[in-house]
């Protein structure tokens, strides 16, 4: 049970590398140099015309800090529109690349996969382009420790926390982030027939995540991380009430339901886990992640014609195995029929 509790949230959890290249900072670079010969543009017209840049920042921070797969789409489309006000605003620059970063880790695609890839360059772009605009900002050097965390080189990502920290040491976030980024060393493998999944395991008893729920006991993504890491520890209780803390300060993240679903089946809790997946589809009904957990709820409840249209459909989205799955069930179902 204590492999498939770790297989089941690692399958949500693990974030694979993508290292930048020499031509990946030139590109950076002339971004910034085509940003800056225009700075000041008009707001795009339609029911939002009349806000500010100011405006459009705070909706865009608003959306970020509910750390929900959808509302970082929406706080990027906000952040972009509050950036034709002045292409050179640092801090709109920072958030938006902490939001580039953080979609990213849920682009379910093989490592380098062309969209995933392509937003962890968008994100570190952004957080590339602000600190060259101002270096002394704590949300640059924070934005840049996330986007470090998210390509698993954690320390460089826990030297721009620190950096963050020593110019505002009440930011909860930069907190956070030096405690994500002080992985244990070892890294820890699990395998099934078709991959493999490595993660690190995090200290939930850190000084640097007390902090941060010290600081900001509110602060979503601090829940969200702390329910994996006490899920990969199969601490079932404690990761429960993080999630549960999640839903109670947003009820619509997808990403606690989903994370909720994967441990409900951890435990045998197949019926609890469907549930859970469907409320995070109902939300976003593009959580390919959810999908395939519902494949593997039915899967283990040995109803396998259920669980194969669910594969089926997470192999459509390219998520993970799901089609390395979904064919060694049709080949097991051809041999023992559809239900064991």
């Amino acid at each position: 049970m204590k492999k498939f509790f770790l297989l089941s949230l690692l399958i949500t959890s693990t974030v694979f590398g993508y290292s930048l290249t020499q031509d990946n900072f030139a590109y950076a670079k002339t971004i910034k140099s085509n940003q800056s010969e225009k700075n000041i543009q008009k707001p795009d017209n339609g029911d939002e015309a009349n806000l500010t840049g100011q405006q459009y920042f705070e909706k865009g921070k608003e959306a970020y800090l509910k750390y929900s797969n959808f509302s970082y789409k929406e706080a990027i489309s906000y952040f972009e529109k509050s950036l034709k006000f002045n292409r050179k605003d640092a801090v709109t620059l920072a958030y938006k690349a902490q939001a580039e970063a953080l979609l990213s880790r849920v682009i379910y695609q093989p490592k380098g996969g062309v969209v995933r890839a392509t937003l962890e360059l968008k994100a570190y772009e952004s957080a590339y382009i602000s600190g060259d605009l101002d270096p002394d900002l704590s949300e640059v050097h924070r934005a840049l420790s996330m986007v470090y965390f998210v390509q698993e080189r954690y320390d460089e990502g826990k030297e721009e926390a620190k950096k963050a920290i020593k110019i505002n040491d009440k930011d909860a976030e930069s907190y956070l982030l030096l405690w994500l980024n002080s992985p244990d060393k070892e890294m820890l493998k699990l395998s099934t027939s078709t991959i493999n999944y490595y993660y690190r395991s995090l200290d939930v008893e850190s000084e640097n995540i007390s902090k941060a729920l010290e600081l900001n006991p509110n602060l979503v993504l601090t829940y969200i991380q702390l329910g994996v890491a006490n899920a990969n520890q199969t601490k079932y209780f404690e990761s429960k009430d993080n999630y549960n803390k999640v839903l109670k300060l947003n009820p619509q993240s997808e990403e606690a339901y989903t994370y909720l679903g994967f441990l409900h089946n951890s435990a045998s809790h197949y019926d609890e886990a469907i549930n859970s997946f469907e409320q995070a589809l109902e939300i976003d009904p593009q959580r390919s992640d959810a999908t395939y957990g519902i494949g593997v709820s039915y899967l283990k409840k040995r109803d396998k014609i259920s669980a194969i249209t669910y594969f089926k459909n997470a192999c459509d989205a390219n998520y993970r195995d799901a089609c390395d799955v979904e064919r060694n069930l049709r080949t097991d179902s051809r041999g023992g029929g559809g239900r064991n």
